[in-house]
């Protein structure tokens, strides 16, 4: 009996010991990309707004709207390429990287999650559209 309990002593010990551990340890490219998208510092970080884009720039984009199918059938940016949020890192090669990139949804919350995955695997490129789509809906309005 005692020496069953000390191997399970032992092993619980052992298990504390690798959980108290880091399971991955961060690049400084990962960390700097991680600060700069919960800095979200305006042009230079990770989002614009629609009326910081003069309507002659949207063509410079290549617009990517990450909401479900039904909600870019019900209505979307023209030209938008359609690829929905959780598929960007698997569609990643659709995607070009010597041009901006200009991710959306509805409000920016997924398209902000989109362009963190993008940015981490080397995306440089990417920004969220601030306000999403009914943000530009507005825009389009006063134009």
């Amino acid at each position: 009996m005692r020496v069953m309990m000390s191997k399970r002593m032992a092993w619980l010990a052992a298990l504390a010991l690798s959980l108290s551990a880091p399971l991955v340890t961060a690049s400084e490219a990962v960390v700097e990309t991680l600060e700069d998208y919960f800095m979200m510092a305006g042009p230079t970080g990770g989002s614009l707004g629609p009326e910081q884009i003069p309507a002659e720039e949207w063509a410079s984009f290549v617009v990517v709207d990450t909401r479900s199918a039904a909600r870019y059938a019900a209505g979307a940016i023209p030209n938008a390429l359609h690829i929905e949020w959780r598929e960007v890192l698997s569609r990643q090669d659709e995607l070009p990287t010597e041009k901006p990139l200009l991710l959306y949804c509805d409000t920016g919350v997924l398209s902000a999650q989109a362009m963190m995955a993008l940015k981490l695997v080397g995306f440089e490129n990417a920004k969220v559209l601030r306000g999403g789509y009914a943000a530009w809906v507005a825009e389009q309005a006063k134009r």
